[in-house]
């Protein structure tokens, strides 16, 4: 008889256990699903009967309004019998750390039942490389058996620390609650909402409330240079009746007053309108170089109430102020979208793609044109450049995906979107990545149902890695708005869905954008917690 050699036997072995592990993974994916589908069913029934539901949607200012549609399509969907309540916490001008900082603030306030958060955009800092570490952890939590053996582990880590008990959750309580910034107590959470609201009131006239809004604003933001100014003018335009019979004295207030006159005028006397027209002229002319600030505040109101044509005036002088800042190009590209003028708004680009060569946001701006415009051999050379000048810019990939689906070239489409997918999953923002697994353990800590959004366009595999390693048990629902946005693009226009790309190859929604991603984000409430197939 043939004897078996040493390296055969380990062989035999090795392949035993690979045999063993394969079957464990199968009976434990078996196994689970009965366990899964009960977990489900569970939530769904939790949901079933006659009571209310509260919804917490936090996010950044690109994030506001969609709360609203979500509201009106769940209480109007599918005969369920629950009183919707839809909370939206949407703060302008803030990041993850703000939203992080009014979380247990907002939970304790709200007693939610479910939290939709969407966040990240506006965290600063570069994003890094997935090391290898990360990457083997996101390959191998895909094995039943991988998160057994960790769950078992950290069993036995749990046990050896349980004399440790009262002083680790202490720890993990000063964790949860010490965030990086300052929990102040004030009606608004930023100066940025101050300033909105003040903003409002000026416009609708409401002096009075604007000035006690921006009272109390100087009082939590006493350094804020921005708040005084609004404070100086607020209490000026209480009578600018008496401030159009001066001259200007510029970089004095007539500056700062002129686009809420103007928004204004039909207030003015015939008289003081010629007055007002006069002293406007003269202003635009008197600015010197180092207040170009001044214009674009100005300009950012009167695109705010849509006087295209005036910010577009405003925009112009400023680049012949200063003409070697991109943004300026950016702002009065946009100006030109919102009028329809697409050529202007090209041609400009075209112009600040020669003076910023090393901007990659402006060859995705211009590309958005040209493909909404059906100029696609001009997006072709134009996208090729950009993705040889910027070869790991995921949101090039993204648009050059988006031009050869526009035209039915689906091979191409299928190329350029894998490499956006795979630039996506490569990097991630430090900052974002921290906080929203700081968010996510708070929330089902808690036992809130927990729903995170992916930004349109965006891989939602990428946002499953940056929570990675996930817990079947923690039972989060991912919202995918990659499909929906790209195949509305394709329908209509790009312009149609949102008002700029202040993100590459997404930016702030339209209406019709925030009432896709609301519907988007419904459907897939109803259907993952409440077993109902979409509004729709």
């Amino acid at each position: 008889m043939k004897k078996t050699t040493f390296q055969k036997k380990i062989g035999l072995i090795v392949l035993g256990i690979l045999i063993l592990l394969a079957l464990l993974e199968v009976g434990l994916r078996l196994g689970g699903y009965p366990v899964i589908r009960e977990k489900i069913d569970r939530n769904k029934v939790a949901f079933s009967g006659e009571k209310d539901c509260c919804i917490l949607c936090l996010g950044e200012c690109i994030e506001r309004y969609w709360p609203y549609h979500i509201g009106k399509i769940l209480k109007t969907g599918k005969d369920l019998e629950i009183d919707f309540t839809v909370i939206d916490k949407g703060r302008n001008n803030c990041d993850t750390n703000i939203i992080l900082s009014k979380l247990n603030d907002d939970l304790d306030t709200y007693n939610p039942d479910i939290v939709v958060v969407m966040m990240g955009k506006n965290d600063e800092g570069n994003t890094v490389k997935y090391n290898f570490y990360d990457n083997s952890i996101f390959f191998f939590n895909k094995f039943r058996i991988f998160k057994l053996t960790k769950y078992l582990l950290s069993n036995m880590r749990n046990k050896s620390k349980a004399v440790y008990s009262k002083y680790i959750s202490n720890i993990a309580y000063a964790e949860e609650t010490n965030v990086d910034l300052e929990d102040v107590n004030v009606t608004y959470d930023n100066e940025g909402e101050y300033i909105e609201s003040a903003n409002r009131y000026i416009v609708e006239g409401k002096y009075k409330d604007a000035i006690e809004i921006l009272f109390n604003a100087r009082k939590n933001y006493p350094a804020a240079g921005e708040i005084r100014n609004l404070f100086e003018i607020c209490n000026h335009l209480q009578d600018y009746g008496e401030v159009l019979k001066k001259s200007p004295d510029y970089p004095g207030i007539f500056i700062k007053l002129a686009p809420y006159i103007f928004l204004k005028r039909e207030d003015l006397e015939p008289d003081q309108f010629d007055r007002f027209n006069e002293l406007f002229a003269q202003a635009m002319e008197a600015a010197p170089k180092k207040d170009e600030m001044f214009y674009a505040k100005m300009a950012d109101i009167f695109r705010r109430y849509r006087h295209h044509d005036k910010a577009i005036e405003i925009w112009k002088k400023i680049i012949s102020i200063k003409g070697n800042f991109v943004r300026w190009y950016f702002e009065l590209a946009w100006e030109y979208v919102y009028e329809e003028k697409y050529n202007d708004a090209i041609e400009i680009l075209k112009k600040a793609v020669d003076l910023f060569p090393e901007c990659d946001e402006v060859y995705m701006l211009l590309g958005i044109c040209y493909i909404d415009q059906e100029r696609y051999s001009e997006a072709e050379k134009l996208l090729e450049r950009a993705r040889v000048m910027f070869p790991e810019c995921s949101q090039i990939y993204n648009i050059s995906s988006l031009l050869y689906n526009k035209q039915g070239k689906r091979k191409l489409s299928e190329k350029f979107h894998k490499k956006k997918e795979y630039l996506e999953s490569k990097y991630y923002n430090p900052q974002t990545r921290h906080n929203y697994r700081k968010l996510r353990d708070i929330v089902l800590k808690k036992g809130i149902r927990l729903v995170c959004v992916q930004y349109p366009l965006r891989s939602a595999s990428a946002l499953k890695k940056m929570l990675e390693p996930l817990n079947p048990d923690n039972d989060i629902i991912f919202v995918s708005n990659e499909k929906n946005f790209q195949q509305a693009i394709i329908n209509e226009s790009y312009h149609e869905y949102f008002t700029s790309n202040s993100s590459g190859d997404f930016g702030h929604y339209s209406d019709k954008g925030n009432r896709l991603l609301a519907e988007n984000i419904a459907d897939v409430i109803l259907k993952e917690v409440f077993g109902k197939n979409g509004h729709m």
